[in-house]
């Protein structure tokens, strides 16, 4: 059918401009499409403010392309909202609807402009999307069929659930959102990679202050030190093919560079200790007298033996394989050797063998001082290589970033971090029969509480298991990336500033409440897919002044936070919540709820806290959220009834709820 006859269609059959569970229950369930080169997977679940869908096409088992769907309200009327890739979503106002098709349109929009959804007897679903009308028009035309929703499955078997990621990006943004608007920083990016291989991007603030242009997915940000694990991969994927030897002496590669004689336990370091850290070489780029000649020359192009000359001839501060101390100079010691092994460069190998074949496109070595999409990035007066102000002038670096070589080396985005992620520690990247030696750490004093590290990688233990990843820094930017492996799921977090104090929290914080979010939307029972969702008991997690206020986490909308006086529950869609040990609501004089707030982790003490509520401020809250466990969490997730948090326009005069976290930020704010 021609696109036109499309669009008379969806109008002659429309019998009503409204969207309702009446005229949309044809669209619920699992649709499948097989194609030449692969299939297609299409699931749509009722839900009580709308459909919830996905899309995901397969090629073999690996994941070519998916969807985040939603059929639903969008700035005050209905739409068909999409999101490819899990990034940002576009909404088509819905034109039209019938007992059995959906017209979506938006001219102003390039490809698509026109979604047609039609139901073709009971088992088939024909979908068109297109741009133009008459001769100009061009589109796709989609049959799909009915089929049971133990399908999709990931090539290790596990129902893939399309419909939750919808709620979950919902979810995820609104965490993101609430960390930005209690700190400082420009502007946050994250991406959570699912098991099945589908990744998630959110973002929140600005790529430029001055400029306020927005951060977006797609933007490049200096990964510091993550950058080791592409060089650790090389190196490993030459000990599998045994190129290279993790108990050899380096002097078997190096004894004749003119330097090697000078280097701090030189003749007894071995591979192994180069890249777990136990060499025994100390960081060049935190000698006063490096920062200095950075500052003083910032565009250098810096050569490795010039680097290495700021620690040769020192005193180790262990012997080799003794103890442990992070070093960036191990790692420019390993690319030497691996250069020396495969006769080229090791930027060259790393495009060829990881960035190309696992389309990484985000992922680009950072060589100059033009990156291009390169969020600018911010660094306060502590920088230990005394760096200073924004990053960027006009587009390009203040300082050349060729110095990390091997030691970071790449600018990458959250999306390309965490499926790296899955691919390396999932034994993708290289063969597999070298992670588990990889994987193998020695405590890492510096790194937190029982941290590892391995070959190139940082071990940790946490409530959801053991995280494999990195962390990253370079002046104006912070990285943290992780892979859970109970799970399957991996989180990157980039920050377009080296200043914590800016963010407020760490990234490794932030990443393991996006990871947890992840876990609470896994693959459930596909029989719920068809079927309307319904609530789960309700959790009492607040009381004000004596008055009960239950939060139940499945019907409602998050732009509905209304207290009604009696017996009331407010409730939020499915997993929105899960883990929240506590609560705190804000009301106007009307009796709205106008901000809430949830509290994760384990660190703050609730005397703690009123006490510094009392001491700092002077101040008493009439009413106080009082049954949250021992072991209060550690960080408060705020969700605002308005569209984007507000806290500028809050004062604690406005509201008969003083926060107690956050109400050192609020007052400063107001």
């Amino acid at each position: 059918m021609r696109p036109i006859a499309f669009f008379a269609a969806a109008l002659a059959l429309s019998a009503a401009s409204t969207l309702s569970a009446q005229s949309t229950d044809w669209i619920a369930g699992c649709w499948q499409r097989q194609t030449p080169t692969g299939v297609m997977h299409e699931s749509w679940r009722m839900t009580p403010d709308g459909l919830d869908g996905g899309a995901a096409t397969y090629r073999g088992d690996t994941l070519s392309a998916w969807e985040f769907l939603r059929i639903g309200n969008h700035g005050g009327q209905r739409a068909y909202i999409a999101a490819p890739n899990g990034q940002a979503a576009h909404a088509f106002p819905l034109v039209a609807s019938g007992t059995d098709s959906l017209y979506f349109a938006d001219p102003a929009h390039d490809f698509p402009q026109h979604i047609v959804y039609r139901r073709v007897g009971g088992d088939s679903l024909q979908a068109r999307v297109w741009s133009g009308e008459g001769a100009t028009a061009r589109g796709v035309d989609y049959r799909f069929t009915r089929r049971d929703c133990e399908t999709p499955r990931t090539p290790g078997g596990t129902p893939i659930d399309l419909t939750r990621a919808v709620s979950l990006r919902d979810s995820l943004q609104l965490m993101l959102d609430s960390v930005h608007a209690l700190g400082r920083a420009p502007g946050l990016s994250a991406a959570v990679a699912l098991p099945d291989g589908r990744v998630i991007t959110v973002t929140r603030g600005v790529a430029d202050s001055i400029g306020m242009v927005p951060l977006r997915a797609n933007h490049r940000l200096l990964a510091g030190s993550v950058g080791k694990t592409f060089f650790a991969a090389l190196a490993l994927d030459l000990v599998a093919k045994g190129q290279l030897d993790l108990n050899a002496p380096i002097s078997r590669w190096l004894s004749d560079e003119p330097w090697f004689a000078r280097l701090p336990n030189g003749a007894d370091i071995t591979v192994r200790q180069l890249m777990n850290h136990t060499s025994g070489l100390v960081r060049y780029e935190f000698k006063p007298e490096f920062a200095r000649d950075l500052v003083a020359d910032p565009l250098r192009d810096w050569k490795v033996a010039e680097q290495l000359e700021y620690v040769l001839g020192d005193s180790a501060p262990f012997a080799a394989g003794t103890s442990w101390q992070y070093s960036d100079t191990n790692y420019l010691v390993l690319a030497l050797i691996v250069e020396r092994i495969i006769g080229g460069t090791a930027y060259d190998a790393i495009r060829t063998q990881y960035l190309a074949p696992l389309r990484l496109r985000g992922t680009v070595p950072s060589v100059g001082v033009r990156i291009p999409r390169l969020a600018n990035g911010y660094v306060d007066s502590s920088d230990p290589l005394g760096m200073a102000g924004p990053m960027m002038v006009n587009g390009l670096l203040k300082v050349s970033p060729k110095f990390e070589w091997a030691g970071g080396g790449f600018a990458s985005t959250p999306e390309d971090l965490a499926r790296w992620a899955q691919m390396w520690y999932q034994g993708r990247a290289f063969a597999p029969a070298v992670v588990e030696q990889a994987l193998e750490g020695v405590p890492a004093v510096g790194l937190g509480a029982g941290a590892r590290y391995g070959l190139g990688v940082i071990v940790r233990d946490t409530p959801r298991g053991i995280t494999y990843g990195h962390s990253g820094f370079f002046p104006g930017y912070l990285t943290e990336m992780r892979y859970y492996t109970e799970s399957g799921v991996a989180v990157a977090v980039q920050a377009n500033t080296s200043d914590q104090r800016a963010i407020g929290r760490g990234l490794g914080a932030i990443a393991h409440v996006l990871a947890e979010r992840a876990m609470a939307a896994a693959p459930r029972d596909s029989s719920s897919v068809q079927a309307q969702e319904q609530p789960p008991p309700l959790r009492r997690l607040l009381v004000v002044d004596g008055d009960t206020v239950q939060l139940g986490r499945s019907l409602g909308t998050l732009a509905r936070f209304v207290m009604f006086p009696g017996d009331t529950a407010v409730r939020f869609p499915p997993g929105m919540f899960e883990g929240a040990d506590g609560a705190m609501a804000f009301f106007d004089s009307t009796g709205t709820v106008q901000r809430i707030g949830f509290l994760f982790g384990e660190r703050h003490n609730m005397d703690t806290m009123l006490g510094t509520l009392y001491r700092d401020h002077g101040r008493t809250p009439r009413y106080i959220s009082v049954p949250i466990p021992e072991g209060v969490r550690e960080t408060w997730t705020w969700y605002d009834r308005e569209t984007e948090l507000a806290f500028t326009r809050f004062t604690p005069a406005q509201s008969s709820v003083a926060a107690l976290l956050m109400v050192s930020n609020l007052l400063r704010r107001s």
